[in-house]
């Protein structure tokens, strides 16, 4: 992601994080969204829902993030588009 500014905001329903979403720090344009979806008991791991943005809005790709308790990255599961950046590399709880 050399040159773009990334600023990432927690994304809150009812006051509870459910995810972040991340913008450009420039233009302040949308860039991608993730969202805590479930939990993988074979894994042991969370479940995050990724969906990236073209500059007008429209979803670009989508897919599935597995993160350890630690935070840590395991695994990504493309479900439909192409990635552009690998923004979301760590999660916290």
């Amino acid at each position: 992601m050399a040159g773009i500014s990334v600023v990432m905001t927690p994304l809150l329903v009812e006051g509870v994080r459910v995810g972040v979403q991340a913008r450009d720090g420039n233009s302040g344009a949308l860039m991608a969204t993730a969202k805590q979806v479930a939990f993988d008991q074979e894994d042991e791991s969370l479940v995050v829902e990724e969906i990236h943005y073209s500059s007008v809005g429209a979803v670009t790709y989508r897919g599935k993030l597995f993160f350890d308790f630690g935070g840590h990255l395991l695994k990504e599961q493309p479900i439909e588009g192409h990635k552009q950046w690998s923004i979301f590399r760590r999660w916290s709880l």
